[in-house]
């Protein structure tokens, strides 16, 4: 069954790309759900290229901060900023094409 979000909705729907502007709210949103469940929720926190305005020598001290302020509620989590790798874990495709996609 294909399920299709109507325009309206579309604009409400975020992708981990979407939070990278705003990495404390990802990693929050991990820290609470963590705190609910026994397994080990692992996953990655997207940040935007390096040498961006949210990712450069200015924001490293930030970002550690934020990090260390929730590493205690979580049991792993991983960063990446766009474009640091070859094969990333992801890339932005427009919501058409992956409501699109089969299988």
């Amino acid at each position: 069954m294909n399920h299709v979000v109507g325009p309206p909705l579309q604009s409400l729907l975020e992708s981990a790309l979407d939070l990278a502007g705003d990495p404390e709210r990802r990693i929050k949103f991990q820290a609470d759900v963590q705190d609910y469940v026994d397994m080990s929720i692992s996953s990655t926190i997207n940040l935007p290229a390096w040498g961006s305005d949210l990712n450069n020598p200015d924001t490293v001290e930030p970002c550690a901060q934020m990090l260390a302020k929730y590493a205690h509620r979580l049991r792993a989590f991983t960063c990446y900023a766009d474009g640091s790798r070859g094969g990333q874990p992801l890339t932005a495709v427009p919501y058409s094409e992956a409501s699109n996609r089969q299988g």
